[in-house]
């Protein structure tokens, strides 16, 4: 099974932060079955869906997935669905109802057009949330010509992300990660970076500090679909509960940070066959 980044990342959070922290994912489905079963799925993990509304014009997001014979994958996704409905409009109304401020985090993630997730992250920045963004390696040059990192906080990218980012060659490793980091944010002064390298592990750049995360030992991997969503996750999890951001080793079951936390999350996911581990709790 597969799911939309949103879903990965806010299942996470919401089985990690909820009820004690409220995390409403904003979005739509269709009038189906598929779109009812992600909705009982998200409920199910604690997660208030009620801006997840259903569209009685389109059907629910639809993928097809490639999985190689080494884990990797990717998908094929239908652009005629319910989520090709989440526009600045209706994700900026979900934004005032919630209520969103200096206490909120506000993540602006595919799969929904570029041009409502910008919408929503300038909507945010203006009422001092912190603002979180990723996009997809054929979204980045639009999202920089409508100066999409001025409004983040923290973006998070995969290497082929980074690399197009960067205007690099290709990033294949943490010393990569480094050197790209180091490009952008002389570009863009204000912004951190979570930057995942497949199995070669994850950097985190917290302004000039840099962590470097291995990664996570011991694991049994089934499919790695969903591994950065969950890294995300943790460390948006770690954010919220006070963690610092940086550990300079990982610890295991010992983590005391935000980026050891991400670490964790990542490598377990891995370990499911789908896209979500749904053991992680």
């Amino acid at each position: 099974k597969d799911y939309c980044k949103l879903h990965i990342v806010f299942h996470y959070l919401g089985r990690l932060l909820a009820p004690g922290i409220l995390v409403y994912p904003i979005g739509k489905v269709g009038c189906d079955e598929n779109g009812r079963s992600c909705k009982e799925q998200m409920k199910a993990a604690g997660l208030n869906v009620s801006w997840v509304k259903e569209s009685p014009a389109h059907p629910t997001m639809l993928s097809i997935c490639i999985q190689y014979p080494d884990k990797s994958g990717g998908n094929i996704t239908a652009d005629n669905s319910a989520g090709q409905e989440g526009d600045a409009e209706y994700l900026t109304e979900a934004a005032r109802d919630i209520g969103v401020g200096p206490d909120t985090i506000v993540a602006a993630l595919p799969e929904v057009p570029l041009e409502g997730r910008l919408e929503l992250l300038r909507y945010g920045k203006e009422r001092g949330a912190f603002c979180v963004a990723s996009c997809g390696t054929a979204e980045i040059k639009e999202f920089v010509r409508q100066k999409g990192p001025e409004v983040c906080d923290l973006l998070a990218l995969n290497q082929e992300e980074t690399t197009e980012l960067a205007g690099m060659m290709k990033v294949r490793d943490a010393c990569d990660a480094q050197e790209a980091a180091d490009r952008i944010q002389k570009r863009y002064p204000g912004l951190n970076l979570w930057l995942t390298v497949g199995a070669e592990g994850s950097l985190l750049a917290i302004g000039k500090k840099r962590a470097v995360y291995g990664p996570l030992p011991g694991v049994k991997v089934k499919n790695t679909g969903g591994a950065g969503d969950a890294s995300l996750a943790g460390l948006l999890a770690g954010y919220c509960l006070g963690l610092p951001w940086q550990g300079e080793v990982f610890s295991g079951p010992d983590a005391r940070s935000a980026g050891e936390l991400a670490t964790l999350l990542g490598g377990i996911s891995v370990e499911s066959e789908d896209s979500i581990n749904l053991d992680i709790t």
